[in-house]
């Protein structure tokens, strides 16, 4: 049995249980000129069609798995709603990986124990949120430290 979804862009019928990043890629198929992401950022306006935001996905996975990360490891994501966010996200959910949110507001004590009880496998974070990374053991404790925009020192740039 399918379900079938219904948006601008047109009915589109999918297994239900695929992921976002299956009916990403099934929609980038069947309608990938139509708009999927507009980012409205301090650097200007930035647009996606459904295929160029599967493909964004798509190296973007590539890139996560060359550098270790599988089916059910956790990410744990501090950035803000951006297409990097967006792109992460399907990234992610392609592998198979899981996405872990925190709020950097919590406090280090909080931040810490969050580490220690869901032990992420990367952190995926602006750069502003990496330099909480270099007073925090527990933040440097993750194995793949992925950082978008302009980079991090010491970590993978996105």
């Amino acid at each position: 049995m399918s379900v079938a979804a219904e948006s601008a862009a047109g009915p589109l019928t999918v297994p239900p249980s695929a992921n976002l990043a299956a009916l990403l890629h099934a929609r980038a198929a069947a309608h990938p000129d139509a708009p999927a992401l507009i980012d409205a950022t301090g650097r200007g306006v930035r647009a996606y069609s459904f295929a160029q935001l599967d493909n964004a996905v798509a190296r973007a996975a590539t890139l996560l798995h060359a550098h270790g990360l599988r089916p059910g490891h956790r990410v744990l994501i501090v950035h803000p709603m951006a297409a990097d966010l967006y792109i992460a996200l399907g990234a992610i959910f392609r592998l198979g990986a899981a996405a872990l949110f925190i709020d950097p507001s919590l406090g280090r004590a909080q931040i810490a124990a969050a580490c220690a009880r869901l032990a992420p496998h990367a952190l995926l974070a602006t750069p502003k949120a990496h330099l909480l990374r270099l007073t925090m053991p527990a933040l440097r404790r993750i194995p793949l430290d992925i950082a978008t925009g302009w980079g991090a020192p010491g970590a993978l740039a996105w």
